[in-house]
This record gives C-alpha cells, sequence and structure tokens, in this order.
C-alpha cells in the first residue's frame, strides 16, 4: 500500500523541487486527491509555489505561504500545513534543500504517520554527490537534521539542457552503486520526457516535465 504522505529531500541543486512536482502532478492525472505542502521556506530559489498554475490545474491543493511572501527567507509554517497532514488527502512534500530545510520539516515529526515515505533525491553530476560515498554523506547529515529516516532514492541524473541518454544511463549507475551499498531501494529514476523513448533502464521511471527552469533556459526548453 502506497503511503499518504511523501516527503522529498536533498541538497540544493538535486532537483528535488521539481521531482516533487512531477509525482503530485502524476498522483493528480491518475485521479488521487493531493494536497502539496512547499516547505521549501530557507533560502528561496526555485520553490515549488512557482508553479502553482500548473498545480492547480491538475486540481492540486497548493499549501504554501501566500504569493506575497514567496522571497522572503522565513520558516512559516502556516494552519494550513497542519490541517493537511491530520487530513485524508494524499500529501506530497517538498522539504527545503540542506540542513536547514530538513530543520524545517524536523517540526512536523509528531503529525507524520508512522509509514511516511522519505525520498533523497539524488543528481549525481551535482559536486557534493558525485561517488557513492558523498550520497551517503548527504543522507546521513539530513537524516540527522530531520529525524527521520530516508526510505528510498530517487535517481535524478542530469545536466540540465545538456542531458543525452548516456548522461542519464551513466549516473543511474552511479546511483543504483550507492543504493546497494546504503541498502536503500531507488523508488524511481526521474527521466526527461523527452528522453524517454531513447532509454532503458531497470526499475520504475517518473517522467519530468519541467516547470523550475531558469530564466536562462524557458526559451531554450
Amino acid at each position: 500500500m502506497n503511503p499518504r504522505v511523501e516527503v522529498f529531500i536533498g541538497p540544493f541543486g538535486s532537483g528535488k523541487t521539481e521531482v516533487a512536482l512531477n509525482r503530485a502532478l502524476a498522483l493528480a492525472r491518475g485521479g488521487t486527491s493531493i494536497s502539496f505542502i512547499d516547505l521549501d521556506l530557507v533560502d528561496p530559489f526555485f520553490r515549488a509555489r512557482e508553479a502553482r498554475a500548473a498545480l492547480h490545474a491538475a486540481r492540486v491543493r497548493v499549501v504554501a505561504p501566500s504569493e506575497e511572501w514567496n522571497d522572503v527567507d522565513l520558516p512559516l509554517l502556516t494552519p494550513e500545513v497542519f490541517a493537511a497532514l491530520a487530513g485524508d488527502e494524499h500529501v506530497v512534500i517538498d522539504a527545503g534543500g540542506e540542513v536547514p530545510g530538513a530543520l524545517v520539516l524536523r517540526q512536523l515529526l509528531h503529525l507524520l504517520p508512522a509509514d511516511t515515505a522519505v525520498y533523497l533525491v539524488v543528481n549525481p553530476y551535482r559536486p557534493f554527490m558525485r561517488a557513492p560515498e558523498r550520497i551517503a554523506a548527504v543522507r546521513d547529515a539530513l537524516e540527522d537534521a530531520a529525524g527521520w529516516h530516508v526510505t528510498a532514492l530517487i535517481a535524478n541524473p542530469h545536466l540540465s539542457l545538456a542531458t543525452t541518454p548516456q548522461v542519464v544511463e551513466a549516473g543511474f549507475e552511479i546511483v543504483a552503486e550507492a543504493s546497494a551499498r546504503m541498502g536503500l531501494p531507488i523508488a524511481w529514476t526521474a527521466v526527461a520526457a523527452g528522453l524517454l523513448s531513447s532509454i532503458d533502464l531497470p526499475g520504475t521511471v517518473l517522467p519530468l516535465v519541467f516547470h523550475m527552469l531558469p530564466p536562462w533556459e524557458r526559451e531554450v526548453a
């Protein structure tokens, strides 16, 4: 049975927010009622609330500070966060990046169901995750800060718009090695939708449609 609450954590640049958005939208397309909690409250950059229009169009309830607070660097936990966790809807949480973001998540531990899934999003092309031992170190630091164990990894190997099938496949091998060493499964491999037909990977693939591109890449995509 799928957990009702799914939490996505990861360091800056891992693609955590993009993966969380696509997971929520995929669930919504399948008919699941979703609350999306944007807990990316520290160091504002690439926040899921910037994709409000896409989430609302898919009938996903967005739980985030109001738009006038979009760029404020404050850990504002609104009452709607607590209401969503206490409700019956499926909940997807985009936790903040790095240790400060995980510390915000720690404030909600008493509200998380015992079967909450916590996914560590891994992009092995980032300097801090280029080897299995570095991925393990990131996992340890975020677990210590959040007070919750990582349930599974999400492989998200990419080089933004320079990503090729070869980039994805080589990066997946690094994440697979980390998975074996840490004894953690790979829940999904996140792959740009346009590359799916050119890639053959084991396990489950999460197709990505990009919502969080930086301004200088939006016209190119």
